[in-house]
Protein backbone atom coordinates (compact mmCIF):
# COMPACT_ATOMS: atom_id res chain seq x y z
CA UNK A 1 0.00 0.00 0.00
CA UNK A 2 1.56 3.28 -0.89
CA UNK A 3 2.13 6.15 1.42
CA UNK A 4 -0.04 8.53 2.54
CA UNK A 5 0.68 11.93 1.24
CA UNK A 6 0.83 14.91 2.91
CA UNK A 7 -1.66 17.46 3.50
CA UNK A 8 -2.04 20.85 2.89
CA UNK A 9 0.36 23.68 2.11
CA UNK A 10 4.20 23.04 3.04
CA UNK A 11 5.37 24.92 5.90
CA UNK A 12 7.59 28.21 5.37
CA UNK A 13 10.08 26.80 7.46
CA UNK A 14 12.35 24.36 6.31
CA UNK A 15 12.99 20.88 7.41
CA UNK A 16 16.73 21.77 8.16
CA UNK A 17 16.05 24.76 10.12
CA UNK A 18 13.69 22.57 12.03
CA UNK A 19 16.25 19.56 12.72
CA UNK A 20 18.87 22.26 13.86
CA UNK A 21 15.98 23.63 16.58
CA UNK A 22 15.45 19.76 17.44
CA UNK A 23 19.59 19.42 18.06
CA UNK A 24 19.63 22.51 20.04
CA UNK A 25 16.85 21.51 22.29
CA UNK A 26 18.83 17.73 22.92
CA UNK A 27 22.06 19.16 24.03
CA UNK A 28 20.40 21.64 25.83
CA UNK A 29 17.62 19.95 27.78
CA UNK A 30 18.02 16.26 27.05
CA UNK A 31 16.46 13.42 24.57
CA UNK A 32 13.00 13.18 27.36
CA UNK A 33 12.43 17.10 26.48
CA UNK A 34 12.79 16.13 22.36
CA UNK A 35 9.46 16.76 21.85
CA UNK A 36 7.66 17.91 19.17
CA UNK A 37 5.79 20.68 21.47
CA UNK A 38 9.41 21.69 22.60
CA UNK A 39 10.99 21.76 18.88
CA UNK A 40 7.88 23.76 17.86
CA UNK A 41 8.34 26.23 20.04
CA UNK A 42 12.15 26.62 19.75
CA UNK A 43 11.70 26.58 15.73
CA UNK A 44 8.79 29.41 16.46
CA UNK A 45 6.41 27.20 14.49
CA UNK A 46 3.45 25.47 14.84
CA UNK A 47 3.24 21.61 15.78
CA UNK A 48 1.68 20.53 12.02
CA UNK A 49 5.27 21.88 10.93
CA UNK A 50 6.99 18.96 12.95
CA UNK A 51 4.23 16.20 11.78
CA UNK A 52 4.70 17.96 8.60
CA UNK A 53 8.48 16.89 8.33
CA UNK A 54 8.67 13.90 10.54
CA UNK A 55 5.52 12.66 11.01
CA UNK A 56 5.80 12.38 14.78
CA UNK A 57 8.03 11.60 17.75
CA UNK A 58 9.94 8.61 16.91
CA UNK A 59 10.46 10.05 13.41
CA UNK A 60 11.94 13.07 14.30
CA UNK A 61 14.10 10.81 16.91
CA UNK A 62 15.35 9.07 13.93
CA UNK A 63 16.35 12.12 11.75
CA UNK A 64 17.72 12.88 14.78
CA UNK A 65 20.14 10.25 14.99
CA UNK A 66 20.58 10.25 11.01
CA UNK A 67 22.08 14.17 11.46
CA UNK A 68 24.13 12.73 14.00
CA UNK A 69 25.71 10.53 12.10
CA UNK A 70 26.18 12.31 8.41
CA UNK A 71 29.75 12.66 8.97
CA UNK A 72 30.01 9.47 9.15
CA UNK A 73 28.46 7.88 6.26
CA UNK A 74 30.09 10.87 4.42
CA UNK A 75 33.31 9.67 5.66
CA UNK A 76 31.68 6.20 4.65
CA UNK A 77 31.63 7.11 1.18
CA UNK A 78 34.65 8.88 0.78
CA UNK A 79 36.74 5.58 1.59
CA UNK A 80 38.58 4.76 -1.09
CA UNK A 81 41.49 1.98 -0.83
CA UNK A 82 42.79 2.16 -3.82
CA UNK A 83 44.21 5.98 -3.13
CA UNK A 84 46.09 4.93 -0.53
CA UNK A 85 50.13 4.23 -1.78
CA UNK A 86 51.29 4.01 1.37
CA UNK A 87 50.51 3.83 5.09
CA UNK A 88 51.16 7.45 5.60
CA UNK A 89 47.80 8.10 3.49
CA UNK A 90 46.25 4.89 5.66
CA UNK A 91 46.85 7.48 9.06
CA UNK A 92 45.43 10.53 7.29
CA UNK A 93 41.86 8.16 6.87
CA UNK A 94 41.94 7.05 10.09
CA UNK A 95 42.60 10.02 11.56
CA UNK A 96 39.91 11.30 9.48
CA UNK A 97 37.45 8.64 10.70
CA UNK A 98 38.46 9.41 14.83
CA UNK A 99 37.37 13.36 13.79
CA UNK A 100 34.17 11.91 12.52
CA UNK A 101 33.55 9.77 15.41
CA UNK A 102 33.96 12.70 17.71
CA UNK A 103 31.31 14.66 15.87
CA UNK A 104 28.97 11.54 15.93
CA UNK A 105 28.70 10.94 19.56
CA UNK A 106 28.52 15.06 20.21
CA UNK A 107 25.29 14.56 19.77
CA UNK A 108 24.25 10.75 19.77
CA UNK A 109 25.94 9.99 23.10
CA UNK A 110 23.49 12.27 25.32
CA UNK A 111 20.81 10.40 23.51
CA UNK A 112 22.04 7.48 23.91
CA UNK A 113 22.98 8.14 28.33
CA UNK A 114 19.47 9.78 28.47
CA UNK A 115 17.64 7.02 26.94
CA UNK A 116 18.64 4.64 29.60
CA UNK A 117 17.28 6.38 32.67
CA UNK A 118 13.79 6.41 31.72
CA UNK A 119 12.14 3.32 30.33
CA UNK A 120 9.92 5.09 28.18
CA UNK A 121 12.44 7.39 26.22
CA UNK A 122 14.65 3.54 26.13
CA UNK A 123 12.42 1.65 24.75
CA UNK A 124 11.49 4.32 21.83
CA UNK A 125 15.11 5.13 21.18
CA UNK A 126 15.64 1.73 21.26
CA UNK A 127 12.96 0.78 18.44
CA UNK A 128 14.28 3.71 16.38
CA UNK A 129 17.84 2.05 16.44
CA UNK A 130 16.94 -1.05 15.82
CA UNK A 131 14.46 -0.18 12.81
CA UNK A 132 17.24 2.03 11.31
CA UNK A 133 20.57 -0.57 12.03
CA UNK A 134 22.01 2.26 13.66
CA UNK A 135 24.97 0.89 15.51
CA UNK A 136 29.06 0.19 15.58
CA UNK A 137 28.47 -2.94 13.57
CA UNK A 138 28.12 -0.88 10.98
CA UNK A 139 31.21 1.28 11.35
CA UNK A 140 33.53 -2.32 12.38
CA UNK A 141 32.25 -3.80 8.88
CA UNK A 142 32.93 -0.36 6.77
CA UNK A 143 36.29 -0.29 8.20
CA UNK A 144 37.00 -4.00 7.85
CA UNK A 145 35.91 -3.64 3.96
CA UNK A 146 38.55 -0.60 3.63
CA UNK A 147 41.06 -2.99 4.85
CA UNK A 148 40.08 -5.57 2.51
CA UNK A 149 40.49 -3.19 0.14
CA UNK A 150 43.89 -2.33 0.94
CA UNK A 151 44.56 -6.13 1.51
CA UNK A 152 43.58 -5.84 -2.16
CA UNK A 153 45.67 -3.49 -3.42
CA UNK A 154 48.78 -5.26 -1.89
CA UNK A 155 49.30 -2.56 0.77
CA UNK A 156 48.20 -5.07 3.36
CA UNK A 157 49.53 -8.51 3.78
CA UNK A 158 46.88 -11.34 3.10
CA UNK A 159 47.66 -12.80 6.57
CA UNK A 160 46.35 -9.70 8.13
CA UNK A 161 42.91 -9.94 10.78
CA UNK A 162 41.78 -7.07 9.14
CA UNK A 163 38.28 -8.08 11.20
CA UNK A 164 40.21 -7.26 14.42
CA UNK A 165 42.00 -4.13 12.76
CA UNK A 166 38.82 -2.64 12.19
CA UNK A 167 37.25 -3.38 15.37
CA UNK A 168 40.56 -1.86 17.42
CA UNK A 169 39.59 1.34 15.73
CA UNK A 170 36.22 1.76 15.89
CA UNK A 171 36.64 0.49 19.36
CA UNK A 172 39.26 2.70 21.02
CA UNK A 173 37.75 5.43 18.88
CA UNK A 174 34.74 4.81 20.43
CA UNK A 175 36.25 4.98 24.10
CA UNK A 176 38.36 7.89 23.35
CA UNK A 177 35.34 9.70 22.26
CA UNK A 178 32.92 8.63 24.85
CA UNK A 179 34.45 8.04 28.59
CA UNK A 180 34.87 12.20 29.43
CA UNK A 181 30.61 11.97 28.96
CA UNK A 182 30.17 8.21 30.38
CA UNK A 183 32.66 8.77 33.47
CA UNK A 184 33.56 12.22 33.59
CA UNK A 185 37.83 12.35 33.11
CA UNK A 186 39.91 11.45 30.83
CA UNK A 187 42.60 9.61 33.00
CA UNK A 188 43.94 6.62 30.54
CA UNK A 189 42.94 8.28 27.46
CA UNK A 190 45.66 7.84 24.57
CA UNK A 191 46.48 10.21 22.17
CA UNK A 192 44.18 9.47 18.54
CA UNK A 193 48.05 9.62 16.91
CA UNK A 194 48.58 6.39 19.21
CA UNK A 195 45.10 4.71 18.40
CA UNK A 196 46.09 5.02 14.94
CA UNK A 197 50.30 3.41 15.25
CA UNK A 198 48.75 0.52 16.89
CA UNK A 199 46.18 0.19 13.83
CA UNK A 200 48.63 0.47 11.57
CA UNK A 201 50.81 -2.08 13.08
CA UNK A 202 48.06 -4.68 12.98
CA UNK A 203 47.88 -4.32 9.57
CA UNK A 204 51.85 -4.40 9.08
CA UNK A 205 53.05 -1.04 8.99
CA UNK A 206 56.54 0.26 10.57
CA UNK A 207 55.29 2.72 12.73
CA UNK A 208 58.36 2.91 14.48
CA UNK A 209 61.26 4.94 12.39
CA UNK A 210 59.35 6.09 9.55
CA UNK A 211 59.55 9.20 8.48
CA UNK A 212 56.16 10.93 8.81
CA UNK A 213 54.95 8.14 11.16
CA UNK A 214 52.88 8.49 13.96
CA UNK A 215 54.42 5.22 16.25
CA UNK A 216 55.65 5.74 19.90
CA UNK A 217 59.10 7.52 18.14
CA UNK A 218 56.85 10.22 16.92
CA UNK A 219 54.04 10.57 19.24
CA UNK A 220 52.22 14.29 19.62
CA UNK A 221 52.49 15.71 22.80
CA UNK A 222 51.72 18.63 24.52
CA UNK A 223 54.78 20.63 25.00
CA UNK A 224 56.28 22.98 27.54
CA UNK A 225 57.94 26.30 27.84
CA UNK A 226 61.53 24.22 27.77
CA UNK A 227 61.21 23.66 24.10
CA UNK A 228 61.29 26.66 23.22
CA UNK A 229 64.61 27.19 21.67
CA UNK A 230 63.65 23.93 19.46
CA UNK A 231 60.86 25.66 18.43
CA UNK A 232 62.05 28.45 17.60
CA UNK A 233 64.64 26.85 15.16
CA UNK A 234 62.24 25.09 13.22
CA UNK A 235 59.80 27.63 12.68
CA UNK A 236 62.29 29.56 11.44
CA UNK A 237 62.87 26.34 8.81
CA UNK A 238 59.61 26.46 7.76
CA UNK A 239 59.28 29.66 7.46
CA UNK A 240 61.67 30.30 5.08
CA UNK A 241 59.46 28.61 2.31
CA UNK A 242 56.72 30.36 3.09
CA UNK A 243 58.80 34.06 2.90
CA UNK A 244 59.81 32.48 -0.47
CA UNK A 245 56.70 31.39 -1.83
CA UNK A 246 54.84 34.72 -0.53
CA UNK A 247 57.50 36.75 -2.08
CA UNK A 248 57.87 38.79 1.52
CA UNK A 249 60.40 38.67 4.60
CA UNK A 250 57.63 39.90 7.00
CA UNK A 251 56.88 37.20 8.29
CA UNK A 252 56.66 37.13 12.01
CA UNK A 253 57.80 33.50 12.80
CA UNK A 254 61.02 34.73 11.07
CA UNK A 255 61.61 37.79 13.84
CA UNK A 256 60.77 36.15 16.83
CA UNK A 257 63.45 35.93 19.57
CA UNK A 258 63.59 32.97 22.23
CA UNK A 259 61.62 34.77 24.79
CA UNK A 260 58.70 35.69 22.54
CA UNK A 261 58.49 32.05 21.46
CA UNK A 262 58.47 30.86 25.56
CA UNK A 263 56.05 33.45 26.16
CA UNK A 264 53.61 31.39 23.69
CA UNK A 265 53.25 28.96 26.79
CA UNK A 266 51.15 31.56 28.35
CA UNK A 267 48.36 31.88 26.74
CA UNK A 268 48.97 28.74 23.96
CA UNK A 269 48.43 24.72 24.28
CA UNK A 270 51.81 23.76 22.11
CA UNK A 271 51.82 20.15 20.68
CA UNK A 272 54.86 19.20 19.32
CA UNK A 273 55.86 15.35 17.62
CA UNK A 274 59.29 14.00 17.86
CA UNK A 275 61.57 11.05 16.14
CA UNK A 276 63.84 10.38 19.10
CA UNK A 277 64.83 13.70 20.48
CA UNK A 278 64.64 15.69 17.57
CA UNK A 279 61.66 17.99 17.12
CA UNK A 280 59.99 17.38 13.60
CA UNK A 281 56.88 18.77 13.83
CA UNK A 282 54.35 21.41 15.84
CA UNK A 283 51.53 23.25 16.06
CA UNK A 284 49.97 25.29 18.83
CA UNK A 285 46.08 26.36 20.13
CA UNK A 286 44.28 28.77 22.45
CA UNK A 287 40.82 29.84 22.87
CA UNK A 288 39.43 33.54 22.22
CA UNK A 289 35.86 33.86 23.14
CA UNK A 290 34.05 30.97 20.93
CA UNK A 291 36.89 30.63 18.73
CA UNK A 292 39.70 28.06 18.63
CA UNK A 293 42.47 29.48 17.04
CA UNK A 294 45.60 27.15 15.48
CA UNK A 295 48.63 28.43 14.56
CA UNK A 296 52.12 28.27 14.15
CA UNK A 297 51.65 24.43 12.14
CA UNK A 298 54.97 23.22 11.23
CA UNK A 299 56.92 20.43 9.89
CA UNK A 300 60.42 19.95 9.47
CA UNK A 301 60.95 20.08 5.95
CA UNK A 302 62.48 16.80 5.48
CA UNK A 303 59.52 15.03 6.64
CA UNK A 304 57.04 17.16 4.74
CA UNK A 305 55.09 15.20 2.30
CA UNK A 306 54.01 12.20 4.70
CA UNK A 307 50.55 13.74 6.36
CA UNK A 308 52.67 14.81 9.78
CA UNK A 309 50.86 18.49 8.94
CA UNK A 310 47.48 17.00 8.48
CA UNK A 311 48.02 14.41 11.86
CA UNK A 312 48.85 17.62 13.68
CA UNK A 313 46.16 19.76 12.32
CA UNK A 314 43.61 16.66 13.38
CA UNK A 315 44.84 16.92 17.17
CA UNK A 316 44.99 20.46 17.32
CA UNK A 317 41.33 20.52 16.52
CA UNK A 318 41.02 17.74 19.27
CA UNK A 319 42.01 19.48 22.27
CA UNK A 320 39.51 22.42 21.50
CA UNK A 321 37.92 22.86 24.69
CA UNK A 322 34.11 22.39 25.08
CA UNK A 323 33.36 26.09 24.56
CA UNK A 324 35.00 26.09 21.10
CA UNK A 325 32.23 26.21 18.25
CA UNK A 326 34.37 27.93 15.48
CA UNK A 327 38.23 26.57 14.41
CA UNK A 328 40.42 29.49 13.15
CA UNK A 329 43.83 29.76 11.54
CA UNK A 330 45.28 31.87 8.70
CA UNK A 331 48.22 31.89 6.28
CA UNK A 332 49.84 33.23 3.33
CA UNK A 333 47.52 34.11 0.51
CA UNK A 334 50.15 31.99 -2.04
CA UNK A 335 50.96 29.40 0.52
CA UNK A 336 49.01 26.87 -2.01
CA UNK A 337 50.13 23.70 -0.11
CA UNK A 338 49.00 24.63 3.25
CA UNK A 339 45.61 25.98 1.47
CA UNK A 340 44.85 22.05 -0.20
CA UNK A 341 45.60 20.82 3.31
CA UNK A 342 43.61 23.35 5.58
CA UNK A 343 40.32 22.81 2.61
CA UNK A 344 40.89 19.11 2.76
CA UNK A 345 40.64 19.27 5.97
CA UNK A 346 37.05 21.26 6.25
CA UNK A 347 38.18 24.49 6.73
CA UNK A 348 37.05 27.28 4.05
CA UNK A 349 38.12 30.25 3.47
CA UNK A 350 36.60 33.67 4.97
CA UNK A 351 36.45 37.55 4.69
CA UNK A 352 38.66 39.36 7.51
CA UNK A 353 38.60 42.72 7.86
CA UNK A 354 41.51 42.40 10.35
CA UNK A 355 43.39 40.18 8.06
CA UNK A 356 46.96 41.69 7.26
CA UNK A 357 47.79 41.70 3.83
CA UNK A 358 48.48 38.97 1.77
CA UNK A 359 47.11 37.19 4.71
CA UNK A 360 44.03 34.85 4.18
CA UNK A 361 42.09 33.31 7.32
CA UNK A 362 40.05 30.12 6.92
CA UNK A 363 37.21 28.45 9.46
CA UNK A 364 35.34 25.68 10.26
CA UNK A 365 32.69 24.98 12.34
CA UNK A 366 33.40 22.73 15.45
CA UNK A 367 30.44 21.22 17.41
CA UNK A 368 30.71 21.24 21.33
CA UNK A 369 32.48 18.56 22.56
CA UNK A 370 34.50 17.01 25.85
CA UNK A 371 37.70 17.85 25.47
CA UNK A 372 40.11 14.99 24.27
CA UNK A 373 44.14 16.19 24.69
CA UNK A 374 47.06 14.96 23.63
CA UNK A 375 49.08 12.77 26.33
CA UNK A 376 52.50 14.90 28.03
Amino acid sequence: MAAMARRGRPPAIGRDEVLSSALDVLRERGVARLTTREVASRAGVSEGSIFYHFTDRRGLLTAVFSEALRPLFAFKENLDPAAARTFDDVAIVLERYAQAMRAFLDDALEVLVAAHGDAGVRDEVGTVVTANDFGPHRGIAAMTNYFDGLRATGLVGADVDTHAAAYLMVGATFLRSAQPTLFGHSTGIPATSEIVAAVLRLLGADTSRRPGSTGPASSITVADASAAPELLVLQRCCWVQEAVANDTLDIPPLHETQAQVRAWFDEWTVLTVRDGPRLIGAVRGRLVGHTWEVGRLMVAPDRSGHGMGSRLLAEAEAIAPDAATVVELFTGARSDRNLAIYRRAGFTVVEADDAPAGVVVLRKPRTPAASHSARG
